[in-house]
């Protein structure tokens, strides 16, 4: 069972690696890989935060994913994922995310992958199922929250 724990400032994401062959047998996991920018969301006491893979804090960039982020219902969370830009088709576009950045926030969507804390409690030791399970409950499907 995970115990209490403060949220850190900052969690340094696994970076995933490239191969060949997906691998086979039980216990993998296959995710769609979206072309975006790796974020780390910090929510706690109502305010949020945005940070890049590297740790550089993006919050002003990613303003409207991170207003709607404050709404959520918990004291604290850390949620992994990626921002990024669909096409008309709904797929991952990263030329038309650069551009977004700059021109065009309000296209920015954030795909949430995996929860690391949720108030007070450190999820990384729990298996990604049981992680995404605790997503599920704090976002919405409904993308308007």
């Amino acid at each position: 069972m995970p115990k209490p724990a403060k949220l850190p400032a900052f969690i340094a994401p696994q970076i995933p690696a490239l191969s060949a062959e997906p691998p086979t047998g039980s216990g993998w996991i296959h995710e769609i890989k979206h072309d975006g920018f790796r974020t780390l969301l910090r929510l706690e006491s109502g305010s949020a935060q945005a940070f890049s893979r590297g740790g550089h804090d993006w919050t002003d960039k990613y303003r409207r994913v991170v207003q709607a982020c404050r709404k959520l219902r918990c004291h604290s969370a850390s949620v992994d994922g990626e921002i990024i830009v669909q096409d008309e088709k709904g797929i991952s576009d990263f030329a038309a995310l650069r551009a977004a950045l700059d021109r065009e926030t309000h296209r920015l969507v954030m795909f949430a992958f995996d929860m690391l804390f949720l108030d007070g409690i450190d999820l990384r030791r729990l298996p990604l199922i049981e992680r995404g399970e605790n997503l599920r409950r704090l976002i919405p499907l409904n993308p308007s929250l």
